[in-house]
């Protein structure tokens, strides 16, 4: 058979009307994953998965679809599969003893699934359409199979290859193979070190172990499929552009962080400088400075940095991680926190100190990541979908969470970028308990297997190590001792400076009382009879508005001097951003005496973590307790009044928790930890809420033992999302009665169906674009699409991350919202957003993340 192999086409612009062929296409991708796959250890794996992904590309029927002369390629990704497990596998059958070949059936199966998956995950053991349950692998692989012996050009492309692989890389494929297979059963060996520390429950009970084993090896093949995916999008997306999307070199980030850590330095010198500062700041710079100390004898692993509210936690991380990327040659720092609020304040802080330069804001998904298709549609649209290259990401809880477990093209994409990163997760407390189980795995793989260091903030730790409640703790890292390694001297953290304000109970003696609207408005008023400043924070928008407008009426009708202001995630980030920024200023002018006018918001939950911001007097409506305390760190916050702040605890009468489950459950471990340490409590008598704490985490996750796990609902499989990614039980029974056989591999999770169903908070909301002083920016966004429709995506993106701060989340958005349909976007109407409250118009979220 005549055919010039190396003519024969990976890719087509119809558009510029050229093509790239097969061959670049492969190496491309091979050498792309190369340079990843070495530093975890994986390089010949790697190298086999991209020269084999597309091997299917050379079929005479993909050829013509590729040129438009036919409807359908069909299934390219199959036949570098069969490849694999019917050409090299046989190679192997007659040199090694049996029992070696046993593990190399297992060890094809990491790098089969990658290669049929890199278009989408599947589902390995999947329910058909009569109920019954097949091996979607082990189907694709026959079928494949049978049209690899009908296509003699299939049948003669693996010497083809091969011949290129000894060309490139000087070893054939069957000694990458081999070479592969040495890299594997080192990589098999670590995880079961890893399954060594996992606590009691999982190194003693042989059914735990089993599930966490074979989780961890689903974690891998999510790895793997995601350095294909990230190898493959970024040649696909990038070999006819002129400007290539830019991958940072080892040395380029050195530079990176030696500036960055430079600057962190320079700020933490003037605080060493400083003439007569106060207390407060000698605790914090002090607290940073073991902080910083620490970072070169952390290398990988999970550790917690649980500091009290105010003690500057953020810029103490920041300068961590900095220090740490520079003595380890870390490749990413990602700042992840639960609250937008939060994310909005410490990004504009972080990069007022590092710079904007090689940093990433990413919070929202202004074209969303919903991309799944075949290859030939990665066009730039996918291009303007964040991979995570930038060196520092700021980003939110969702989309760390989207990152580890959602399917989308981007989302696994981002799951390679976690190599040998630096990750601060912010206000972990605020981590879903559903998730808990399947995120402490997750972590522990990070750290384990992907060379990852992960910092674990908050001022209140939720006792994610806890064996005693938990099935799967997070593996934290030890000191000599056994304990967690402590980043802070205790002896700080315990200093009386951080006693800046006193909780108390208005939910009566046995806590049980809640508060009418009218009761609620009528204590704040008292309270500013002698303060001038009040914080309101209840559980929903609805809440926040009833109780914005009953003040603003109480206001009115008795004539007293207030102003009211409104927060909620209604409002997009520029916005909320800007009304935070200018309370402060307010604040700080009743504190200097400049203003006299009280002041008083009313708020979600969004305030109520790391915004630097300071008021007399905080209400808090109760769910968890260590929100209760996040809530305390907005009350004198700078510790400037002669007498302790007040923090309210109370439960509002016109607030409905019930269509809230999760926060119905926090706020009854609440309630029952209350009892439990005090019995009963006058409203005048104050509470130690951090003595509660242990109780409250313990009563939590008793409370939602089945939910640990994350409970999926999903017809007669309905199981959890820990099953589906790890033995995925109930499916292989089923299997098994429908076959006769237990299924054919190891692997049997439901990869797609656990993607599809993870969600981190309860959203399918879309993000809109919002009109508020923003016209520039989308006039720019219409001039780049240009009049014929076809969009200048290199010079759209930088524009679109831009606009990430001006969007809301809508469910319902009919005829006020107009969509891109080149970029995939929406745009609010004008009259759907009102200066005072955001958005109007359609169904919002009630969720306070």
């Amino acid at each position: 058979m005549d055919i010039e192999w190396d003519l024969l086409l990976a890719h087509w612009d119809a558009e510029l009307k050229k093509g790239q062929y097969i061959k670049d296409h492969a190496r491309n991708t091979a050498e792309y994953m190369a340079r990843i796959g070495k530093s975890l250890g994986l390089e010949s794996v790697c190298i086999l998965i991209g020269l084999l992904h597309d091997a299917g590309k050379v079929n005479r029927d993909w050829q013509k679809y590729i040129r438009g002369e036919a409807a359908s390629g069909g299934d390219h990704a199959g036949v570098g599969a069969c490849y694999v497990q019917y050409v090299l596998y046989n190679y192997v059958k007659n040199s090694v003893p049996a029992d070696t070949y046993r593990w190399y059936s297992i060890y094809n199966e990491f790098l089969i699934y990658p290669i049929l998956a890199h278009h989408g995950l599947y589902d390995v053991l999947k329910e058909m359409e009569d109920g019954s349950v097949c091996c979607w692998t082990e189907k694709r692989l026959k079928e494949n199979e049978r049209l690899i012996l009908a296509h003699e050009e299939l049948t003669s492309f693996i010497h083809v290859l091969d011949g290129w692989a000894v060309k490139w890389f000087k070893t054939s494929l069957f000694q990458l193979y081999q070479k592969g297979f040495a890299e594997w059963m080192d990589w098999h060996k670590a995880i079961h070190r890893m399954i060594g520390k996992s606590g009691k429950a999982v190194t003693q009970d042989a059914s735990s172990r089993r599930q966490a084993s074979l989780f961890y090896f689903g974690a891998t093949v999510r790895l793997l499929t995601s350095i294909l995916k990230e190898a493959d999008v970024y040649d696909a997306a990038n070999w006819a552009m002129e400007e290539k999307h830019h991958v940072y070199e080892e040395d380029e980030l050195d530079a990176v962080w030696k500036q960055m850590s430079g600057n962190v330095e320079h700020l933490y010198d003037q605080f060493h400088q400083a003439k007569n500062p106060s207390l407060l700041n000698q605790v914090r710079t002090a607290m940073a400075d073991e902080v910083y100390a620490a970072a070169v004898k952390t290398k990988d692993g999970c550790y917690k940095l649980s500091l009290p509210v105010g003690a500057g936690k953020t810029n103490a991380s920041l300068r961590y991680a900095l220090h740490h990327a520079r003595t380890f040659h870390d490749r990413r720092i990602i700042y992840a926190t639960a609250f937008l609020s939060v994310l909005e304040q410490n990004a504009k802080d972080i990069q007022d100190i590092i710079g904007k330069e090689h940093v990433l804001e990413h919070h929202s998904s202004v074209v969303s990541d919903g991309f799944e298709g075949e290859e030939d549609e990665y066009d730039g649209a996918e291009y303007l979908r964040e991979s995570w290259e930038s060196p520092v990401i700021l980003t939110t809880l969702v989309q760390l969470s989207n990152t580890l477990f959602k399917g989308q093209s981007a989302c696994l994409r981002r799951f390679s970028k976690l190599i040998r990163s630096v990750i601060i997760i912010d206000e972990i407390q605020s981590l879903p308990v559903t998730c808990v189980h399947v995120y402490n795995l997750m972590m522990n793989f990070l750290t384990h297997m992907m060379g990852a260091t992960i910092i674990h903030c908050t001022a209140t730790p939720p006792g994610l190590d806890d064996e005693g409640s938990l099935n799967y703790p997070c593996i934290y890292e030890k000191d000599e001792k056994g304990s967690p390694v402590a980043l802070v001297d205790g002896s700080l953290m315990a200093a009386p400076v951080f006693a800046r304000a006193q909780f108390y109970s208005l939910l009566g003696e046995r806590f049980t009382q809640f508060l009418s609207t009218e009761q609620l408005v009528a204590h704040v008023m008292t309270q500013l009879e002698q303060e001038k400043s009040a914080l309101i924070i209840v559980n929903t928008k609805k809440a926040v508005r009833k109780v914005y407008n009953a003040i603003a009426d109480w206001l009115d009708e008795h004539d007293r001097p207030g102003e009211c202001w409104y927060l909620t995630t209604n409002l997009c980030a520029a916005h909320r951003l800007e009304r935070i920024t200018r309370m402060k200023e307010e604040l700080q002018k009743l504190r200097d005496g400049s203003r006299q006018t009280p002041l008083i918001c009313v708020s979600t939950n969004l305030i109520a973590a790391g915004v630097n911001i300071d008021f007399d007097v905080v209400y808090r409506s109760l769910t968890s307790l260590d929100g209760v305390l996040q809530a305390g760190g907005r009350c004198n916050r700078d510790g400037k009044r002669k007498a302790p702040g007040r923090v309210y605890l109370f439960m509002y009468m016109d607030e409905t928790l019930e269509k809230m489950p999760v926060l119905q459950k926090e706020r009854e471990a609440s309630l029952e930890a209350l009892r439990k340490v005090y019995g009963s409590k006058g409203e005048e008598e104050a509470l130690d809420i951090g003595a509660c704490l242990d109780e409250y985490f313990r009563r939590l996750y008793q409370k939602n033992r089945q939910a640990l796990d994350y409970p999926v609902q999903d017809g007669p499989f309905s199981q959890t999302l820990l099953q589906m990614l790890s033995e995925n039980r109930d499916m292989a029974a089923q299997y098994r009665i429908g076959h006769g056989s237990s299924a054919p591999y190891l692997l049997r999770q439901r990869f797609k169906t656990a993607a599809d169903a993870f969600q981190l908070i309860d959203n399918k909301e879309k993000t809109v674009i919002v009109p508020y002083k923003n016209e520039e920016l989308i006039d720019e966004v219409f001039a780049l699409i240009g009049d014929d429709g076809r969009p200048d995506f290199a010079a759209l993106k930088p524009v679109l991350q831009k606009l990430q701060r001006y969007t809301v989340g809508m469910y319902d958005m009919k005829e006020y919202v107009q969509v891109i349909p080149e970029l995939g976007i929406y745009l609010l109407d004008p009259e759907g957003y009102d200066e005072e409250f955001g958005l109007t118009k359609g169904e919002w979220s009630e969720l306070i993340f």
